[in-house]
Parts: C-alpha cells; structure tokens; sequence
C-alpha cells in the first residue's frame, strides 16, 4: 500500500508540473498576443491622428474661407442698384471700422458725373476723404452700391484681393 501512495503522489506531482507548464505556455502566449494588439492598436492610433491631422488641416482651411465669406458679407449686404443714402453712410461706417481694426483695407471709389473720388491716394488709404464722402452722402437719394473694377494698387488690381476679400467698393449716385 506504501507503494501506491508513493505510485500516486509522484502521479498527482507530474500532474501538478504539467498544469503549470500548460499554464506558464498559456501565459506566454496571451503575453505575445498582447504585444501583437498593442502594435496594432499604436498603427491604429498613428492612423487616426495623421486623419486627425489632416482634419485639422481642412478645418483650418474652412475658417480660412469662413473668415473670407464673413469679411466680404459685412459688406456685400450693403450692395445693390437702389441704396438710400443712409445705408450708404452705414457702409462708410462700416468700412472706417473695419480699415481701423483689420489689415484688410476696404478702398471706397465715388462717382459723381463722370469724376471720381477715392479713398485711395497712391498706395495708401486716406481717411480724410472718406470723411468727405460721408458728409456729401444725401440721405434721402439714391445710389448704387458694387464691386468695383476701378480699383489698381501697385502690383492689383480688380475689386478683390488675390485670396478673395473684399478691396474697392463703387459707390454712384443714381
């Protein structure tokens, strides 16, 4: 009987290593699928964040053309062929604030007969005459407000500049 409970001791013992060595390869194989989900949860990541990047990018470019559309808006409201000559006056307004608080000058060209005005001297604004234009605005006339072809700095020309804002506004008495 003393054989047997030797015979079974040493059997339950190789039983006992064999579970342990099953287990220890168990380990070590869940720890290289490990390494495998984690190489491929970092290219993921490096994925979604060049996306991400370029997201960014394209959202940029949207403020970008948002920033444009709304500069151009805050004045293009103002446009048509039969503007009171108190909305006119806002525009002028409208356009010494923004000459005041923004790098993108807004240059006004008046037309009265077949002489015009501008508030373009050379190269530079000048504030003075846009003061003058405002005072010879009658409120109660009418006018025609646009874009204006009219307008050449050295090295543009054309209403816009070249990235699309607003540069020269027309303004004529009907």
């Amino acid at each position: 009987m003393e054989n047997s409970t030797k015979a079974l001791l040493i059997a339950a013992g190789v039983l006992i290593v064999i579970v342990l060595i099953a287990l220890g390869l168990s380990i070590l194989n869940s720890g290289e699928d490990t390494k495998a989900q984690v190489a491929s949860t970092s290219e993921s990541l490096s994925l979604q964040a060049e996306s991400a990047k370029d997201s960014a990018t394209s959202g940029l470019n949207m403020l970008s053309m948002n920033e444009k559309e709304k500069f151009n808006y805050q004045f293009e409201q103002y446009f048509g062929d039969n503007v009171s000559g108190s909305r006119v006056k806002q525009l002028i307004d409208k356009i010494v604030q923004n000459n005041k608080q923004t790098g993108h000058k807004v240059y006004i060209i008046i037309k009265k007969g077949s002489t015009y005005n501008s508030s373009l001297h050379g190269k530079n604004y000048k504030e003075d005459n846009v003061a003058a234009f405002k005072e010879a605005i009658n409120d109660n006339s009418r006018y025609k407000v646009r874009i204006t072809t009219e307008c050449t700095l050295p090295n543009q020309s054309g209403g816009y500049t070249s990235d699309g804002f607003i540069r020269c506004i027309h303004i004529e008495k009907n």
